[in-house]
């Protein structure tokens, strides 16, 4: 029997007994510092922010190239955040 899901927010305060809670434990403190920058900093910087803390970009890099993709998902979220910045909110 699987067990029942539980609510985002109540595993970030209470991690399940799965193992992960160190990563569980890093991505509540990353969520709660990124949510105390909601609203006073634009949009790309704290799209930037949550980009370098989780280290996603050296992630999508590394994903790229044992893909051969040539660096395409990287790229994309750089556009993507570049985007954010030119247009602003």
């Amino acid at each position: 029997m699987a067990a029942e899901p539980v609510p985002y927010a109540q595993a970030l305060q209470s991690p399940p007994p799965t193992g992960q809670a160190e990563r569980v434990i890093f991505a509540a403190s990353a969520m709660r510092d990124l949510w105390a920058m909601t609203g006073r900093v634009e949009v790309w910087e704290l799209l930037r922010e949550a980009v370098d803390r989780t280290g996603y970009e050296a992630a999508l890099a590394l994903s790229d190239s044992a893909a051969g993709g040539g660096g395409r998902q990287r790229s994309n979220v750089l556009k993507f955040m570049t985007m954010a910045r030119e247009r602003g909110g």
